[in-house]
């Protein structure tokens, strides 16, 4: 499948929404464990993101 029949796919089926819109997002940003050694996401969504989407810093700006 190239990239423009995935996007195509997965257009209509994915929904975005900012991280701080919701209690429950930062809950799961707080239970949220990535496999493995590294967890350079974890530890980004967990000390840095859901700040950075508040001060939408994150490049997020164009959402509503």
């Amino acid at each position: 499948m190239t990239i423009e029949e995935q996007k195509k796919y997965l257009d209509g089926r994915l929904e975005l929404e900012r991280l701080c819109c919701s209690e429950q997002n930062k809950k799961e940003i707080l239970e949220f464990e990535q496999a493995g050694r590294v967890s350079n996401i974890a530890d980004y969504l967990k000390s840095s993101a859901w700040k950075e989407d508040e001060d939408r810093k994150s490049g997020s700006a164009g959402m509503p």
